[in-house]
């Protein structure tokens, strides 16, 4: 497209606004870096302030953590024989506290002119007494037992005999026995009587905390609850065997850490997965947080007994410190310390993700920003949204493995407190300059636009003048070579009378579309009008021409409800959409079709007309309902039209309050697709 406009105006066009835009976006550019520099100098200041308050803070309740634990292994180390209740008493004292450890160091001493040396060993949690060893243990191997298998082939007598056998030995072997014989009435079918021979071998109610006190084997115990649990399922009270074994297990998982060794590989296979098959979501998750703190409780009690335990003998002047396993998904952490001059070794275990609670509770003043991470810098607690980590300190004396810091937002709400009293001006400066370059924009734009409308006007002109020259000038040479006699014949003369009322009714069509383009498009008395009748006069009309084309036209017309407004501008609209696909026909096709549809979806009369011809590409389907615009190319000049139709289709829609929408058709083709709100019928 060439821009025709005198050189000056077009110079004129471009320099002012490029002049302008040029001086506003210096003066945006000065006041955005003035902005950036400010604002850089603030935030940075901002920072160095938030990290010394958050270091003095941190740094305080570190220092009060520490002495309360101080005085938490000074407590303990006073006696060791008390330890279960003072560490109940810790528990209730706080919620982070989760156990005590109590052991005798290694020590040295002369016996008989020789030093020998004393191993350390735990004073507290103590291992369960020799005689409860485990499932495998001397028992098992009682005269009173015999071997599994061999009990004989009367179930009942043989469970009575198991029962009575074995009546004067220790409670875990009478609990085996009672197991045993639970298991052949089971076989048997006497659910009962199993069940009362499990009750009678011990109070149901029975925990296994209070077991271990009256001397019985831990893992003895649990079975034999599981046992119970099983024998009560096959009774039909799956419930309430699904209750016994979850508090089995929370039971299990609250043992201290020898204790808890004795069963932990029975848990998760004969109280977890029962209560998993069974859909209890609720309670599995329950189960597998006590889990969790029992496993890192036993971690914490194995750490202790490898790597504190054979040091040397702790120095009473020694200054407390931690311990971490910083690698596991629930991570232990352990304070420990001599007490009583250092005869004894006393350790409190803490629940991490407590205790940084208890953290974040003090600095409630940075609850939105503050975070704790570990030394990937992934999150532990804290905020997770807030932006990146923008201040970050380490802890000095308690958890020493992570670190604890304030996102962005800390910074931007504080930064933002401090630069509003030069963030108004700056924002005045700044938007007036954006709306000017915003408006030399619209201006260049406006310019372009109109030079492009200019064009297309021009274009049209030309188009138009040629269009009416033609015809003009062909009826001119016909009317006066009849004026000159060349015709002597009538039917050569008649002939050369139809080809001139061709050519007039060629240019009245040219004369009405230029017309058309001046006509206001409005509905002039808008009613209901039947949209399936307005379809068949187009088709009645633009079917013939289609077929004398060569054209096959398909039409599948649904009844809808009526549209209100002008009837014969919708009719007139369809006809402009099929002459389009007859302009526009492809003929090296075997084929040539058109498809229109009518259908009612929901609130709106949809009209479709596809066809196979040449299609419109999609850059254009867009433009072509602007008037003026045509798509030029390979085989459309000869199709003739000035690109005022699909405009004129796209003003009556709109008049309808429709949309008018350009797709792809069938096989390369093009789909007009209208869609016009419709009114229900009255109701009778």
């Amino acid at each position: 497209m060439i821009d025709e406009r005198p050189f000056l105006t077009r110079l004129r066009g471009v320099f002012v606004p490029a002049l302008l835009g040029a001086v506003l976006a210096v003066l945006v550019g000065l006041s955005v870096r003035q902005y950036l520099v400010l604002r850089g100098q603030i935030d940075e200041a901002v920072r160095q302030q938030l990290e010394g308050q958050l270091q003095d803070r941190v740094s305080a309740w570190e220092d009060g953590l520490v002495q309360e634990l101080a005085g938490f292994l000074d407590a303990a180390g006073q006696d060791p024989a008390a330890a279960w209740a003072m560490e109940l008493e810790l528990r209730a004292r706080e919620s982070w506290v989760d156990s005590l450890y109590l052991w005798r160091p290694r020590r040295e001493a002369r016996w008989r002119g020789r030093v020998v040396t004393e191993p350390a060993d735990f004073l507290y949690p103590l291992p369960p007494p020799d005689e409860l060893d485990g499932p495998d243990g001397a028992y098992n191997r009682n005269a009173c037992l015999p071997p599994m298998g061999l009990e004989g082939a009367d179930p009942v007598g043989a469970a009575a005999g198991l029962v009575a056998g074995c009546a004067l030995q220790p409670r875990s072997v009478r609990l085996l026995a009672a197991t045993r014989a639970s298991t052949l009435l089971s076989e048997a079918g006497d659910a009962a009587g199993s069940l009362a021979v499990l009750d009678a071998a011990i109070d149901p109610l029975t925990t296994l905390r209070t077991g271990i006190q009256q001397g019985i084997d831990p893992y003895r115990l649990f079975m034999h609850r599981h046992q119970r649990a099983e024998v009560i399922d096959r009774m039909g009270r799956g419930d309430e065997a699904l209750e016994l074994l979850l508090g089995s297990g929370l039971e299990a998982c609250d043992l201290a850490a020898p204790e808890y060794a004795k069963v932990r590989g029975w848990i998760d296979f004969a109280v977890r997965k029962p209560l998993r098959a069974a859909g209890k979501t609720d309670d599995v998750r329950r189960l597998s947080a006590a889990i969790a703190r029992a496993e890192r409780r036993y971690r914490a009690y194995e750490e202790i007994g490898q790597r504190i335990l054979p040091q040397p003998p702790l120095q009473a002047s020694r200054e407390p410190r931690f311990i971490f396993d910083q690698y596991s998904p629930t991570p232990y952490v352990v304070f420990y310390g001599p007490a009583r001059g250092g005869e004894i070794g006393v350790g409190v275990e803490v629940d991490q993700a407590l205790l940084l609670a208890d953290l974040l509770n003090s600095l409630k003043r940075y609850r939105n920003s503050v975070v704790v991470t570990d030394s990937r810098g992934e999150w532990v607690a804290g905020a997770r949204n807030g932006g990146p980590v923008a201040v970050e300190i380490p802890f000095m004396r308690t958890l020493t493995h992570l670190r604890v810091g304030l996102r962005e937002s800390a910074v931007i709400e504080r930064s933002e407190a401090l630069q509003g009293q030069w963030q108004v001006p700056l924002a005045i400066v700044s938007t007036l300059a954006l709306i000017g370059v915003l408006a030399i924009v619209a201006l260049v734009r406006a310019d372009r636009e109109q030079n492009r409308l200019i064009q297309r006007q021009r274009d049209f002109t030309a188009r138009v003048t040629h269009e009416l020259k033609t015809p003009l000038a062909g009826i001119k040479v016909m009317a006066e070579n009849i004026e000159s006699g060349a015709f002597v014949d009538d039917e050569a003369r008649a002939e050369m009378a139809r080809s001139i009322g061709r050519e007039a009714d060629r240019l009245h069509r040219r004369v009405e579309e230029v017309l058309a383009v001046a006509k206001a498009k409005t509905v002039p008395a808008a009613v209901p009008f039947d949209l399936e009748g307005a379809v068949l006069e187009a088709i009645d009309v633009w079917g013939p021409r289609l077929e004398r084309a060569g054209v096959k036209l398909s039409a599948d017309l649904d009844i809808t409800e009526s549209v209100t407004g002008d009837g014969a501008a919708v009719r007139d609209a369809i006809g402009c959409l099929l002459d389009n696909a007859l302009k526009y026909h492809d003929e090296a096709k075997a084929e040539p079709s058109v498809w229109v549809t009518l259908r009612q979806v929901d609130r709106r009369a949809v009209i479709d007309v596809s066809d196979n011809g040449i299609g419109v590409p999609p850059d254009m389907r867009s433009a072509i309902f602007q008037r003026f615009v045509r798509v030029e190319g390979p085989n459309r000049g000869k199709s003739g039209g000035h690109g005022l139709g699909l405009a004129q289709v796209a003003e009556i829609v709109a008049e309808h309050a429709g949309t008018v929408t350009c797709g792809e058709g069938v096989d390369g083709g093009v789909r007009f697709v209208i869609e016009l709100p419709t009114v229900p019928a009255p109701a009778r």
